[in-house]
C-alpha cells in the first residue's frame, strides 16, 4: 500500500503542475480536461472492478467519501455505456 501511497502522490503533484501551467496557457487548458477525463474514466473502471470483485456499493461509496447512490450511478453508467456501444470504454 505504501507504494500505492507513493505513487497517488506523484500524480497529484503532477496534476498540480499540469493545472500550473494551464492558469498561464489557455492552449493547455484542452490537455488539462483531457487528464482529467482519463482520470475519471480509470475511477470508474476501478470501481466497477471492486464492485464486481464483491464489494458492495456501500463499502466503496465510504472509502470514496461519497454516496452509495453516487456509486451506483456510477456503475450502471458505465454498463450502460457499454450496453449502447458493445464494449468497453477503456
Amino acid at each position: 500500500m505504501v507504494e500505492d501511497a507513493e505513487y497517488a502522490a506523484f500524480a497529484r503533484r503532477v496534476m498540480r503542475s499540469l493545472g500550473k501551467r494551464a492558469s498561464g496557457d489557455p492552449e493547455s487548458l484542452p490537455l488539462l480536461a483531457a487528464v482529467a477525463t482519463d482520470a475519471d474514466a480509470a475511477l470508474t473502471r476501478a470501481v466497477v472492478a471492486c464492485h464486481d470483485g464483491g464489494y458492495s456499493y456501500a463499502e466503496i461509496a465510504a472509502r470514496l467519501g461519497c454516496s452509495r447512490q453516487a456509486v451506483f450511478q456510477r456503475v450502471s453508467r458505465y454498463r450502460g455505456e457499454q450496453t449502447d456501444h458493445g464494449s468497453s470504454t477503456a
